[in-house]
Order: C-alpha cells, then structure tokens, then sequence
C-alpha cells in the first residue's frame, strides 16, 4: 500500500465548490488502495471528515481574515503571494508534514489549488525530502482574473512562483487541454511531457436519470440550471427566442425556457422588454435535491460562455447536463472549453454572433427533435470518480 501526504486547504469547507469534488477523490483513491494523510484549514464552517482517510485540521484563526482583509486596502497585492493562508496556516502545516516524513516512508506528495500556498508547501517539503510530488490545478495560477496584481513588481514574483511550481513538480494534472496547452507554450515540453489532462470528477451514485426520449414534445422545455454572470448571460439567447418568435409566431406556445438559479437584472429587463414573459419562467436559487426534477424534466440544456478566462477554465456545470443525457446548446465563443467538450460529445454549439443558427437550433428542437438527440449518451463516464480514481492511480503508478 503506497502512502500520501494530502496538502488541500479548502477540504472541508463547506462554501467551496472544489472540497466536495476533493473529498470524492481522495475517497476513491483510498478506496484503491492508496493510504492518505490529508492536511487541511480550519478557517470556515466545516464539513465532517471522511472516515476513508485520515484528516489533519490545521488550526487556522479568524482574526487573520480581518487582518488580511485591512491589509487588502494598503497593498493587496500581498494576498496573492501566493495567498495569505501561506502565512495563516501553511508554515504550521508545513512543520507538522516534516515530522511525518522524518518518521515514516511517504510516497508521494499530492497538492491541490486553490489556493496555490498548497503548491508552494509541496514545493519545500518536495525539495528538502526529495519524494515524488503531484500538483493538481483546479484553475490556474497566474491566469486566474481575480489574482488582481496592482504592481508588476509582486505580479512578477507571483509568476516566478507558478514557474517553480510547474518546473519542480514529478508531474502536474489540469483539468482541460486550455490551459495545459497555455503551459505548454509558457514552459516547452518538458512541462508538457509531464502534464497530464484528467478531467473534474463527479459522483453521479445518487443521482437518477431517465431514458432520453427522442419523440417530438408538445412543448419543449428548455433549461439554464446554474448562475449567470456578466458575459456569462442569456443576452442572446433571449434575442433568439424573440426572433424565433417572430419568424415563426405559430410556434410560439410550443417553447418554455426555465432558469433556475441567479439570472441578471438586464435579462430579465429584456424578457419583459421582448413580451417574452409567457415563454420564460424564472425560479431562482433551488437547493441542489431540488434541482434533479428540473434536470429530469428538461428536454434541453442551455450553457452560455463569454469569458477570455474560460478558453482555459473547465466549466464544470456541463458534467451534469451531460450526465442526464438530453441535448445540450451551447453559446460560446470559439475555442472555449465547453465548446471542445460538447463538440466532442456531440452537441451544437453556436457563436454569439449566430443568431439565425441558433434560431434554426430551436425551430428543429420544436419540429424535429430527434435530430438533436445524435450525441454520446456516455460521455458522462469519463468525469465518473471510479474513471478519474483509475487515471490517477495510473499516474501514481508510473511517478519516479
């Protein structure tokens, strides 16, 4: 049995997106034989550990949130060297994981972003005990948009830091072609020789899904199940509606749009501007159980993607669309991640600038709606745990 030392602040945190995709991974990895020690934070409202593995909560105070937070007025940019849990908790977690590998055999070490302090531990800890080292991205470093550097002075440390990173590290794991080919170009081919592309695991085991139906509806329900944000909004696929409307006033009654989840103030100004009010119905935040009937009950999916940031950042809100297999529309720029993973999966994507192939997309989704349903209805299984557990295992398997 190899053994792991774990370095992921986030772990247990309850408002973090990543800590429950984590916690699942070490999960399955333990599962497969692998014995982890996890090292995380305490700062935040915590979830119980898993009893897979053992977790070792570092005493974090929240004091320093405040002081950080005073500081952020006066020189932000110190937050981001390569962020402040580095100096709230990640020297004391450093002190404790050399004492582990000072007694015991250790095979490798596995860190986990955000936040990049876990690297930069690793980092230390890799290089003072010599022991094989991986460094997962969730995002990215340097290109993550809210890293806001005022002066280039501290930007450019933060960059050398993400260097010593990439060059250091046994291997390094994206989660999507964008950015490890980013990378690629940034730091040549041995980066690249020893990056590997495995995508965000999902634990689909208690989610049920039915059996795409292919006959044509009575009314098509159209879905958007997640968070809209400026230039990750439903603009234009509003104007598509409105034009579909008028180009085809017949077929009016036979499309409903749902948004589930925060949509902003401008769509909603233009869907009452647009008299669309009877075809779109706004729900709001839906706790994520109640989220599943809308998931069941869709017959397509809507994904938006507007962002420079996304040509390098996996849009993990696809996975379940994918997982509940009905067809899924995408509006997207050229080269975004989502438009590579649903072009091959399958599904249409379509520029925001389109809005006559987006128009053309509804009227077959009203008149032919099997001619939309031509996708991999298994595509899901490759973001599965058990499927990702495996890669990882492979990549354990093969360090040196």
């Amino acid at each position: 049995m190899k053994t792991a030392i774990v370095i992921v602040n986030n772990l247990l945190r309850q408002d973090s997106p990543a800590a429950s995709i984590e916690m699942e991974l070490l999960e399955e990895l333990s599962g497969k034989g692998i014995r982890i020690i996890a090292f995380c934070s305490s700062l935040g409202t915590l979830n119980t550990p898993s009893q897979s593995y053992n977790t070792v909560i570092i005493k974090e105070s929240k004091i320093w949130k405040y002081i950080f937070a005073a500081i952020r007025f006066v020189l932000p940019d110190l937050l981001y060297l390569p962020d402040y849990h580095r100096w709230t908790c990640g020297r004391r977690m450093e002190k404790q994981i050399r004492k582990i590998l000072k007694k015991e055999k250790i095979d490798y070490i596995h860190s986990f972003s955000n936040e990049c302090s876990c690297h930069l531990t690793a980092l230390h800890l890799h290089r003072d005990f010599n022991i094989p080292w991986i460094a997962t991205f969730f995002d990215s470093w340097t290109d993550e948009p809210s890293r806001k550097f005022v002066t280039g002075f501290f930007k450019e440390k933060d960059k050398k830091m993400e260097e010593r990173v990439a060059r250091n590290s046994t291997a390094i794991v994206h989660n999507n072609k964008g950015i490890a080919n980013l990378w690629k170009k940034r730091y040549g081919e041995e980066i690249a020789n020893k990056t590997k592309v495995i995508p965000l695991n999902v634990n689909f085991g208690k989610l049920k899904k039915g059996i795409l139906d292919k006959a044509n509806k009575e009314c098509v329900t159209i879905s958007h199940i997640g968070t809209f944000y400026e230039h990750r909004d439903a603009s234009v696929f509003i104007e598509a509606v409105n034009l579909f409307c008028k180009q085809y006033p017949q077929l009016r009654k036979k499309i409903r749009v749902m948004f589930i989840g925060t949509v902003l103030n401008s769509d909603l100004a233009k869907i009452k501007k647009l008299n669309l009010i009877d075809i779109f119905d706004i729900k709001g935040r839906l706790p994520a159980e109640e989220c599943n009937q809308y998931y069941l009950n869709s017959d397509i999916f809507l994904s938006t993607a507007g962002l420079e940031f996304e040509k390098i950042t996996f849009p993990s809100k696809i996975v379940k669309y994918l997982y509940f297999g009905k067809p899924i529309l995408g509006i997207t720029p050229p080269e975004t991640v989502m438009e590579l993973e649903l072009r091959e999966a399958g599904h249409r994507c379509y520029t925001p600038s389109d809005l006559d192939g987006i128009v053309r997309y509804l009227y077959d989704a009203v008149t032919d709606y099997q001619s939309l349903c031509d996708f991999n209805l298994d595509f899901w299984k490759k973001f599965s745990t058990d499927d990702i557990g495996r890669r990882y295992i492979s990549l354990i398997d093969n360090l040196s």
